[in-house]
C-alpha cells in the first residue's frame, strides 16, 4: 500500500511540475526609460497585487521565473505620462519584446506565433479604419458646431471599426478554439457576444482554453445565471436564521402565491435606499400571499442584524456570513447587489430584479 501511494503522489508531483510554465522574457525600450521600472501582470491573477517588477537599464529589462501555468500577461512601464505597454503569451518559450518602434514586437513560441497572427490583422485593420483620427473625432462630436449629418457620419465610422474588430476576434478565437488565445480573445468580446453565441463558442471549445481560469469563472456564471432565468424552475437552498436554525427556501415557496428572494447586505448603500420600496410592496401585499426571504451577503452577524432592526425588516432574514460566498448567491449567480427573484407557488421563476416602484406594479399585476 506504501508503494502504491509513493508511485501515486510521485506521479502526481511530476504532473504539476510538467504543467508549470518556466518563462524567460527579455526586451527592448527606448532609453528615456531607463531607470524606471518594468512590470509583468498576469491576466489570470485576482489580485490586482499580484505582479513582478525589475528595473530597466540600458533600455533593457528581464524577468524569468515559473508560473502554475500558461497565461496572459502584460508588461508596463511609465514615465511622464507616457506608457509602454503589451499583452504576450506566458508559455515554455523564451519571448523577447521590442518597444523601440511603432508597435511592440514580440517574438516567441508557438502560441505567441498564434496571437501574433491576430495582432498583425488587428493592426492592418486599425490602420485602414485611420484609428489615429478618433480623439479628432471625439471633438467633433463635443462641438455644438458639428452637424448632426456629422455625427452620423462619425457614428457610423466608429460603429462599422467595432463591427469589424468583432468579426476579426471571433475569426482567431475559432482558429484558437484549444488554447488561451483563444480564451483572451472570447473574454475580449464577451460582453458583445449574445447568449447564443457565447454558448456556440463554448461548446466547440476545449483543451486549455475551457480550463484557463477566468473562462471557468465565466462558465460558472453562465450556468448560475441560467438558474435565475424567466420562466426556469427555481432551485431550493437552505440557509441559517439569526438563531443558527436552517430553512429551506421551499418552505416559503409552496406556501405562499409569490415569494420573493431578496440578496442584499448591511454595507450596501444601494441596497439600503431600495428598502422603503420593497416594505411598501411587503405591507401591502404580505397578506394577500406575498412574502419575502432576505438573503444578506454580510459576513459580521452584528452589522447584519442591527441593519435588520434599524430598517425595521419584518420578513425572514438568512444569511450564511460568507460575503460575496454566500451559498445562495453564488447558486443564483449573484454578482451585484440589490438583486432580487420572484417565484410563483408552481416554482416557476416570473421575474428578476424589480427596482422602485417596479416591484409594486408587479405585485398589482400579480395579484389582481
Amino acid at each position: 500500500m506504501r508503494k502504491i501511494l509513493f508511485t501515486l503522489l510521485t506521479a502526481l508531483m511530476v504532473l504539476n511540475i510538467s504543467a508549470q510554465v518556466k518563462y524567460d522574457i527579455s526586451g527592448t525600450v527606448p532609453t528615456v526609460f531607463n531607470g524606471k521600472e518594468m512590470y509583468l501582470l498576469f491576466a489570470a491573477s485576482q489580485q490586482i497585487s499580484d505582479y513582478e517588477s525589475t528595473p530597466i537599464t540600458n533600455g533593457m529589462f528581464h524577468f524569468e521565473g515559473t508560473n502554475n501555468s500558461e497565461d496572459i500577461a502584460c508588461v508596463t512601464a511609465t514615465i511622464d505620462g507616457k506608457d509602454i505597454s503589451c499583452y504576450f503569451v506566458l508559455e515554455n518559450a523564451p519571448v523577447t519584446i521590442d518597444f523601440t518602434g511603432d508597435t511592440p514586437i514580440i517574438k516567441g513560441g508557438e502560441l505567441n506565433n498564434k496571437y501574433n497572427a491576430y495582432r498583425v490583422e488587428q493592426i492592418a485593420l486599425s490602420r485602414e479604419h485611420n484609428v489615429e483620427k478618433f480623439p479628432d473625432y471625439q471633438k467633433e462630436m463635443q462641438n455644438n458646431a458639428t452637424t448632426e449629418t456629422r455625427r452620423n457620419e462619425i457614428k457610423a465610422k466608429l460603429a462599422k471599426y467595432k463591427e469589424d474588430m468583432l468579426e476579426l476576434s471571433k475569426k482567431h478565437v475559432t482558429l484558437n478554439e484549444d488554447n488561451i488565445v483563444g480564451a483572451f480573445l472570447f473574454l475580449n468580446i464577451y460582453n458583445n457576444l449574445s447568449i447564443a453565441e457565447k454558448d456556440a463558442i463554448l461548446a466547440k471549445a476545449g483543451g486549455k482554453f475551457k480550463t484557463y481560469s477566468p473562462v471557468e469563472s465565466i462558465l460558472q456564471q453562465m450556468t448560475a445565471a441560467k438558474t435565475k432565468a424567466i420562466g426556469t424552475d427555481y432551485t431550493d437552498f437552505k440557509m441559517a436564521d439569526k438563531d443558527g436554525v436552517k430553512h429551506n427556501l421551499s418552505e416559503y415557496v409552496k406556501n405562499n402565491k409569490v415569494t420573493m428572494v431578496d440578496f442584499w447586505a448591511s454595507w450596501c448603500g444601494p441596497c439600503r435606499r431600495e428598502m422603503p420600496y420593497v416594505k411598501a410592496a411587503y405591507e401591502k401585499y404580505h397578506n394577500k400571499g406575498f412574502e419575502i426571504v432576505g438573503i444578506s451577503l454580510d459576513k459580521d452577524k452584528a452589522s447584519w442584524l442591527k441593519a435588520v432592526e434599524d430598517l425595521d425588516l419584518n420578513w425572514i432574514q438568512l444569511s450564511d456570513l460568507k460575503y460575496w460566498q454566500c451559498a445562495a448567491a453564488r447558486l443564483y449567480g449573484i454578482n451585484s447587489i440589490p438583486a432580487s427573484i420572484l417565484i410563483d407557488q408552481n416554482g416557476k421563476i416570473i421575474a428578476a430584479d424589480l427596482r422602485g416602484d417596479n416591484l409594486s406594479t408587479k405585485l398589482e399585476e400579480l395579484f389582481k
